[in-house]
């Protein structure tokens, strides 16, 4: 009787290690079916280019479709709080930008330190006018600026995000103040530009580069501390050039764009990710399309990317702050002042 028990005990043992066994093979054989990827912004702008650029390169690698849909609700918190709610199985996955490093100011979805990035690449940030404008310079439209205050309609991509501060941080440094008209992303904010609802708009570079090619579009000021040149038009001052105080944050926020995965997801599926990601971005599909969109490749994951992003929170959440943007302090949140 006894050594019947100890046999059953043995089988039931066996069985246990290769049910436990055949789980973690099925497991790491990710991903065995296709993959959702919440992109946290509407068509047409930086970061759904980018996502819908990628995702095809990464199913070649992944062997499995990654279906898009934009959630472009609550700031960017809508497809970041999906993501996060879902299972942390890969399956799930977020197409962001710099915009996250805003969600804990905006309080609409998990911050920084709860994600992992994979930064694909970023173009400068912009202000522009179409080709009708009367305003064919920075220095007409901020001298309009002074003389009619709070009537010039800058459209961006949302309240509390890069492109808004990055206006206000140069109506600040110009010494002006311009009517911020927000959108739900650089896709409608350009829209309404064409369409005349706005007199510019605070954008990126790649987001306008087709239109300023085709002559629709005119740059007046990149909001960098660089200039920048432009097919078909040359040579793009710098707001940091022209206005000095404003180097601080125009220096410190800047686009990023790619994807990123909860921080808990188990770490064979962040490095097979990883692996499809760093071969996306070499690329020479990747390489022409950067070129195109004036933007530089950055292939950043792991403890570089965590690095990249914890300091970047950390100056975008103060910049919320002390522009009066941020819906939570930074020192509530205990976030140092950079």
């Amino acid at each position: 009787m006894k050594k019947a028990l100890v046999l059953i005990l043995a089988i039931f043992m066996a069985c246990g290690m290769l049910f436990a066994q055949a789980a973690s093979e099925q497991a790491e054989a990710w991903p065995t079916r296709d993959i959702s990827c919440y992109i946290h912004s509407n068509q047409g702008g930086g970061t759904d280019s980018w996502v819908r650029f990628l995702t095809p390169i990464l199913e070649e690698e992944l062997g499995v479709k990654i279906t898009c849909t934009n959630l472009a609700g609550a700031k960017g918190g809508q497809a970041a709080t999906k993501v996060y709610s879902a299972a942390h199985d890969g399956y799930s996955l977020l197409g962001t930008s710099e915009t996250s490093m805003f969600y804990g100011s905006n309080d609409v979805g998990p911050t920084a330190d709860k994600w992992n990035f994979y930064i694909a690449a970023g173009s400068a940030g912009i202000i522009v006018t179409t080709k009708d404008s009367r305003y064919k310079t920075i220095q007409e439209l901020v001298e309009a600026a002074k003389a009619n205050p709070d009537t010039i309609k800058i459209g961006n991509s949302g309240v509390g995000k890069g492109w808004h501060c990055k206006a206000i941080l140069f109506e600040q440094g110009a010494g002006v103040k311009f009517k911020h008209v927000p959108y739900s992303g650089s896709g409608p904010a350009l829209t309404a530009l064409l369409s005349g609802e706005v007199d510019a708009v605070s954008c990126s570079t790649g987001e306008v580069a087709e239109y300023v090619r085709g002559g629709m579009v005119i740059p007046l000021v990149i909001t960098e501390n660089r200039s920048e040149k432009m097919e078909g038009y040359g040579e793009v001052p710098s707001a940091v050039a022209l206005y000095p105080d404003t180097a601080f944050g125009l220096s410190n926020l800047f686009q990023f764009l790619g994807f990123t995965l909860p921080d808990d997801t188990p770490q064979y599926i962040l490095d097979k990710f990883g692996a499809a990601f760093d071969k996306a971005m070499k690329d020479p599909r990747t390489i022409k399309f950067a070129e195109d969109q004036i933007a530089t490749i950055y292939d950043l994951k792991g403890e570089d990317a965590k690095k990249l992003t914890t300091n970047m929170q950390q100056v975008c959440w103060w910049l919320a702050q002390d522009l009066g943007l941020a819906v939570v302090s930074p020192e509530k949140a205990g976030i140092p002042r950079p």
